[in-house]
């Protein structure tokens, strides 16, 4: 049961009322915008949620879309409305009577305390007054100038002391920091401090997203209404957030991280990102939450009726286009299950150290710096070595390896080399070596028995004669223009490879681990042809730089027309 006393109620009227005004029916996010932008939690007066929390309140009519979508609407309360101005009004002595009746003692509004602030050793507290300052403590003590805000406190700056025999509450002023200087007028400046490299404060940041991080009504509903129906936004919540931290791709401050899904905004401007924020208290046992959910120019639920039937996921690599638009997806792409077991620190640090060590390639597509086919490679590499089981583990777990199939240009294999650490993504990807060359090649001689395996292949492609090769069909879904029939042109490539001619590339498909054949269609584009019992179907179109891509995973001997 809700515990809000008279002054709570009062509070939360004046709040409420004043930034949303009354009469206005508004979307239950933006009523969980202005409590948390004034430091309060529906846990502060024991309700589980915003919802909850307006169901108790007299002031507030609650109105359910079909749906789920909620909205809130402030009714005008006039006894609220004398009591606020009966407040507001400048006293004229003793002679005076209170707006009540005789000796009634009038409601103030008191703004609720977090359910775990530390109280005084000498006593309680004083009632806040009606209009609290981030300035001020309760009893009226002035904060010390020296106390910075809890943001600041990095390795570089010294961490003060403060006086136990005041109560202060270091989560007023800072519960968004873009309002700090707006709001702690009188007070000494937070000195500027240089942002810290995110991935390299990975214990400061939550560690399992559902555990660690409150989730309120607002930015919750408004992933339901932007992701598609079938996706459970706190099970997208909890992957891509470790895929964040495993990859590097979030930025912030020590109290603010913002990080991408893997969904496009609406107006398809990059990912949805997430704001998270950090306070100095606990709430509901959590120190973080969702601050603000980015998912394009268009507010999400201006609209009764979104216009689109979800967003699209992120382009996660050249792969997914070797199936057909009904084929079997996986239930995690190579990248993300890659990053959600290692620990990377970022891609390009990665792929920088990798390239600089094996045999100079083509990693990059036209017009692109990224080394995107690269990181395809050894996702996609990774994947098959995991399936196939060759992940070498030394004994006692303190190293594990695989061969990552390319090799340096005195023609040696290179190997990955992962080490243990503690938390939900088990390995951190300490380098890549050569056998026996250096520290780490040594210590994976000495630590590993036998050396790990490459991923095989090879045993699944289709090899000369290739039968029923007259049989060819064409998926419903391929539309492509062309000179004579698709069937015709598969066969007559089919025999040209009989004949010893290199035209067919393999290609992995990760997603039902099953070899896919690229064969030339024409200048720009490569088909993509699966060899079924009775003979082959062309499966979908693909561009020849992403064909490229998907071919190099397989071998690197590409066929000349691959470029």
């Amino acid at each position: 049961m809700a515990t809000i006393t008279p002054g709570n109620r009062l509070y939360l009227y004046r709040l409420l009322s004043h930034a949303l005004g009354t009469g206005k029916q508004t979307l239950l996010a933006r009523v969980d915008d202005v409590l948390a932008a004034d430091g309060i939690a529906p846990t502060d007066l024991t309700c589980a949620n915003t919802r909850e929390l307006l169901e108790e309140l007299d002031f507030v009519k609650l109105t359910v879309f079909k749906g789920g979508r909620a909205y809130a609407t402030v009714l005008p309360d006039a006894t609220s409305d004398q009591q606020l101005a009966a407040i507001d009004k400048p006293s004229t002595g003793g002679g005076g009577k209170p707006w009540k009746r005789k000796g009634a003692k009038p409601i103030r509004p008191v703004k609720p305390r977090h359910v775990d602030e530390v109280t005084n050793e000498q006593g309680p507290a004083e009632e806040r007054s009606p209009e609290p300052t981030d300035a001020e403590v309760p009893g009226g003590c002035p904060v010390e100038d020296t106390i910075p805000e809890p943001e600041a406190l990095v390795a570089s700056v010294p961490t003060p002391s403060i006086s136990l025999t005041i109560t202060y509450d270091p989560s007023e002023g800072m519960e968004d920091e873009h309002q700090t200087a707006s709001t702690a007028s009188g007070t000494v400046g937070t000195p500027a401090v240089e942002p810290v490299p995110m991935h390299r404060i990975q214990s400061d940041l939550p560690q399992h997203f559902s555990e660690d991080v409150l989730v309120r009504d607002g930015p919750l509903s408004t992933l339901y209404q932007s992701l598609p129906l079938d996706v459970d936004p706190m099970a997208v919540l909890d992957e891509d957030w470790r895929v964040s931290r495993s990859t590097g791709t979030f930025e912030g401050t020590r109290s603010n991280v913002t990080f991408p899904l893997r969904y496009l905004r609406e107006d398809g401007r990059g990912a949805i990102t997430i704001t998270l924020r950090r306070s100095a208290k606990a709430v509901a046992g959590k120190y973080w939450t969702i601050d603000q959910v980015n998912v394009g120019d268009k507010p999400a639920g201006a609209s009764d009726t979104p216009d689109f039937d979800g967003a699209e996921k992120r382009d996660e690599g050249a792969w997914t286009g070797l199936s057909a638009p009904s084929g079997v997806q996986p239930a995690a792409s190579p990248i993300r299950e890659f990053a959600q077991l290692v620990l990377i620190g970022t891609w390009d640090e990665l792929l920088s150290e990798l390239a600089a060590t094996i045999v100079p390639e083509r990693w990059d597509y036209p017009g692109e710096t990224d080394r995107a086919i690269l990181r395809e490679y050894v996702v996609v590499t990774f994947h098959r070595i995991v399936r196939e089981d060759k992940l070498a583990v030394a004994a006692g777990g303190s190293l594990a390896s695989f061969d990552t199939g390319l090799v340096t240009l005195e023609g040696d294999d290179v190997y990955a080399c992962l080490v243990p650490r503690a938390g939900d993504i088990p390995w951190e990807l300490v380098g890549f070596c050569v056998a026996g060359q250096g520290k780490l090649g040594v210590r994976l001689e000495e630590t590993v028995g036998r050396l790990p395996l490459p991923a095989c292949y090879l045993e699944d492609v289709p090899t000369p004669p290739f039968a029923h090769r007259d049989r060819v069909t064409v998926s419903p879904s391929v539309r492509c223009p062309s000179s004579r029939p698709l069937e015709q042109h598969v066969t007559s490539i089919l025999r040209r490879a009989e004949e010893g001619l290199g035209v067919i590339a393999p290609a992995y498909d990760p997603a039902d681990e099953s070899i896919r054949l690229l064969l030339p269609l024409d200048a720009t584009h490569a088909l993509v042809v699966v060899q079924r019992d009775d003979g082959y179907e062309v499966v979908a179109t693909m561009p020849l730089e992403r064909a490229r891509a998907c071919a190099r995973v397989v071998s690197a001997a590409i066929p000349s027309w691959l470029g």
